[in-house]
């Protein structure tokens, strides 16, 4: 908006909308979650708009919506690519109930980035209130890849039902030469941020290097893209879980590829592994793109995609 001042002075105003988004691909990686809907029924969405990271909530299923955090972004200056999760517990013994959610987001740093993170908490009827994070709010940073490269963190939340504290896994995508691929990061979360607490080290030792990772996808490069994870809330048994990506090899041509992993906390170390590595979709004459995934309470998976025919059927394309 534009407000005159005088005969000679013109100050411009900017204002965020709710809803709105000057960025037209703000919602096209389907692979990252945007929206979430809380124990509490509330909806939550984030998003990218002008070159800023946004928060959004709805107390009545969707009919309205407002700006959360105040109103303001949530990086420091510039940031995108934001994914979302959830996590509940209810009242006991003299304690609220607890909602709260984990955006993490890819934040400028000079010329490249880093991996940050927010957790907003209610606890009742109140309203969402971002929480201080013990250890700051980073979880990596790594500085020879360019911020003008999508890094598409994807952070997820389960465990063994509603506790204050969960698992989380977090992936993202790196496209520097000398290790580009597909990376994760596994750890244990709760209001305060990530850490790890076991019956050995039984405090929190808050901040991403108490985390596994990050560690590499073997088999993923430059090509690998578009990675989707999700831990079940009701878990039988915690650690294993998959992350589905899409594989690039042309224009025409892209497989749909399935990693399982499993991590555990022992003996004050993490343990990762990659157990396998599965071709869900073979590239072989179709273009298979943008995953997406639930893992189920017995750890198995229910994967969908994207399949272009490229005229090999009256349809356009198939939901597999």
């Amino acid at each position: 908006r534009l407000s005159l001042v005088g005969s000679e002075m013109c100050i411009r105003d900017s204002y965020k909308g709710s809803q709105l988004s000057g960025d037209a691909s703000a919602f096209s990686n389907n692979s990252q979650r945007k929206f979430v809907r809380t124990h509490d029924s509330w909806l939550h969405h984030v998003y990218p708009s002008g070159g800023r990271v946004w928060l959004e909530h709805s107390s009545n299923n969707g009919a309205t919506w407002f700006l959360g955090n105040n109103g303001q972004p949530l990086d420091n200056g510039e940031g995108k690519c934001p994914s979302i999760d959830w996590w509940y517990k209810p009242s006991e013994g003299g304690f609220p109930e607890y909602n709260d959610i984990v955006i993490v987001f890819q934040q400028k740093e000079d010329t490249h980035y880093s991996i940050r993170y927010a957790i907003f908490e209610k606890q009742n009827n109140g309203n969402y209130i971002k929480k201080s994070l013990q250890g700051g709010n980073k979880i990596y940073e790594p500085t020879n890849e360019n911020y003008t490269s999508s890094a598409n963190p994807n952070i997820t939340v389960g465990g063994n039902g509603d506790s204050e504290l969960q698992y989380f896994v977090l992936t993202f995508e790196k496209k520097n030469v000398s290790d580009a691929g597909i990376y994760w990061i596994y750890g244990q979360i709760n209001c305060a941020g990530v850490g790890v607490v076991t019956s050995v080290d039984p405090y929190f030792n808050w901040g991403a290097q108490y985390c596994s990772g990050p560690n590499k996808i073997a088999g993923t490069n430059a090509n690998s893209r578009n990675a989707t994870v999700n831990l079940n809330k009701n878990l039988i048994y915690t650690g294993n879980f998959d992350v589905v990506y899409e594989q690039y090899v042309s224009s025409r041509s892209r497989a749909i590829k399935d990693a399982w992993l499993y991590c555990s906390y022992s003996a004050g170390f993490w343990h990762p592994q990659q157990t396998g590595l599965y071709t869900l979709s073979s590239s072989t004459g179709v273009v298979n793109y943008k995953p997406s995934m639930i893992q189920m309470p017995d750890n198995s998976i229910r994967v969908c995609w994207i399949r272009d025919l490229y005229g090999q059927s009256s349809m356009p394309y198939w939901i597999n």
